[in-house]
C-alpha cells in the first residue's frame, strides 16, 4: 500500500491538542510522516521500534499498512506508536515495544486512542520499561521478560576494574591460557556488509549445541538465522573467536547510537575450557564502550553470567487498559481462567499416568 508522506510541518499543522502542551494526531494507513524509520529509532533505539527490523520479521508489517500515533510536547516529538486497525476489533496492540514509558504517557496516550475509536475496549502496550510501577485504575500490568542492562562507562578499564575480583582473574586466566596453549587463535569483529550468512548461522549452530549439553533449548530457531543475518546486515556487529579461520565461538549483536542489544553467545564445547564465549563476551563489551554506547542489553535470561558482567534487572511489562470496569473484570476473570488451565496443562505433562488416560480419552 503506497501511503502519502507528509513533512513534519504539515503533521504539527494537522496537531490535535490534548493539553496546552501536548498535540497528537493518529494518521491511517494512507498516510505517513517523511522520516518514519529514523524518527521511531532516534526515539526509541531499539529492534523492536525499527521498521526495518518489524518487516524482516513479519512482511505484513511495514510503514504503510499500519496507523501511526504521532504525539509532540511542547513542540518536540515525544512518541510514535504503531498499531492496525479494524472496525470490528474491539482491542488495539501496538506494534512496536522494548523501550521505556511513563505511566503518565500511558494515561494520556490510552485517552487519545480511547477518544478516537469509540469501539475500542482495551489497549496494549507490550513489553515496556515503566519508570514507576504502580496500580491505576482500569490498568493492569503483566510482569513479562527480565532484560539485564549493563551501564557502560568511558573505557574498558573502568569496566573491568568495575567487575568482582574473580570475574577479573578468571578473564585473565583464561584469556592467556588460550593465548599460550592456541597460538592461532584469534578474534575479529565484523559489521554490516561484512557478515556473511555462514558467520550468523555457525553462530546459532554453536548456540544450540552448547545449550543441548547442558539440557536446555536454545531459542533461536532456523527462521531467526535468516532474521538475524538480515537484520545485521543493517544494525548487526559480531564478535568472532577463531582458530585456524574456524569459528568457535563469538556473539551477535545489534546497535544503534547509544544502545546496543544482545542476542546471541555461543562457542564450541570442545573450548570449554577456554571459556571461548565468554571472551568473546568480553571482546564484545570493549568494542561497544569504544563505539561510545552507554547501555547494552543482555535481554532476557537468568544466566549467571549476566549479572557477573554486571547487567542490571530492569523488569518488563505487558500494560493493559480498559475503556470500562466491565471490560476490566471480564479480562481479570478471563486470564485466571487461561491460568488455571495453564497449570492443569503443565501438572497434567509432568503426571505420565493422567497423561495416558487424558490420550485414551481423546481417542474415544
Amino acid at each position: 500500500m503506497n501511503s502519502t508522506i507528509l513533512s513534519e510541518k504539515e503533521v504539527r499543522n494537522r496537531l490535535r491538542r490534548f493539553s496546552s502542551d501536548i498535540g497528537y494526531i493518529i494518521l491511517d494507513e494512507k498516510l505517513s510522516i517523511d522520516g518514519l524509520d529514523k524518527k521511531l529509532n532516534s526515539l526509541y533505539e531499539t529492534p523492536y521500534s525499527d521498521i526495518a527490523y518489524m518487516n524482516i520479521c513479519d512482511d505484513s508489517i511495514s510503514d504503510g499498512s499500519c496507523r501511526k500515533l504521532i504525539v509532540y510536547e511542547s513542540d518536540i516529538l515525544k512518541h510514535i506508536l504503531l498499531f492496525k486497525y479494524s472496525e470490528k476489533a474491539r482491542h488495539i496492540t501496538i506494534l512496536n515495544y522494548y523501550f521505556r514509558i511513563s505511566l503518565q504517557d500511558v494515561e494520556y496516550l490510552r485517552d487519545m486512542i480511547f477518544d478516537e475509536y469509540e469501539k475500542i475496549q482495551k489497549i496494549t502496550f507490550p513489553g515496556v520499561f515503566l519508570d514507576k510501577v504502580k496500580k491505576s485504575p482500569l490498568m493492569v500490568l503483566y510482569e513479562q521478560n527480565t532484560d539485564k542492562i549493563i551501564e557502560l562507562p568511558e573505557s574498558i578499564d573502568i569496566y573491568m576494574k568495575s567487575l568482582g575480583a574473580s570475574t577479573r582473574k578468571n578473564i585473565q586466566l583464561y584469556q592467556n591460557r588460550i593465548a599460550k596453549q592456541i597460538p592461532d587463535f584469534k578474534t575479529s569483529v565484523h559489521e554490516g556488509e561484512n557478515i556473511s550468512r555462514d558467520h550468523v548461522a555457525k553462530l546459532v549452530e554453536l548456540n544450540r549445541s552448547r545449550m543441548k549439553s547442558k539440557g536446555k533449548t536454545s531459542g533461536n530457531s532456523d527462521a531467526d538465522i535468516e532474521i538475524f543475518y538480515r537484520y545485521a546486515r543493517i544494525r548487526g556487529v559480531l564478535c568472532l573467536c577463531t582458530v585456524n579461520e574456524n569459528i568457535i565461538g563469538g556473539t551477535i549483536n545489534f546497535v544503534f547510537d547509544e544502545h546496543a542489544y544482545f542476542r546471541v553467545i555461543a562457542h564450541d564445547n570442545a573450548y570449554n575450557r577456554y571459556r571461548a564465549g565468554q571472551i568473546a563476551l568480553v571482546v564484545t563489551i570493549q568494542n561497544m564502550i569504544e563505539r561510545k554506547m552507554k547501555y547494552f542489553h543482555l535481554m532476557w535470561g537468568e544466566e549467571e553470567y549476566k549479572y557477573r558482567f554486571l547487567g542490571k534487572p530492569y523488569t518488563m511489562y505487558d500494560v493493559m487498559v480498559f475503556r470500562t470496569y466491565p471490560a476490566f473484570f471480564l479480562n481479570r476473570i478471563l486470564f485466571g481462567i487461561r491460568s488455571l488451565m495453564k497449570t492443569a496443562r503443565e501438572r497434567l505433562e509432568k503426571n505420565a499416568t493422567l497423561k495416558k488416560l487424558y490420550r485414551k480419552i481423546r481417542n474415544l
